[in-house]
């Protein structure tokens, strides 16, 4: 059971990360529009 939460929090601090990054990478691409 403890093997599972560790995944979920892995998983979920993946997720977190790759979200960050993609909310970052568009925020970056509209100023280098304007």
């Amino acid at each position: 059971m403890s093997y599972l939460i560790r995944f979920m929090k892995k998983a979920f601090n993946i997720t977190l990360i790759f979200s960050t990054l993609m909310i970052f990478c568009s925020e970056t691409s509209k100023k280098n529009n304007i």
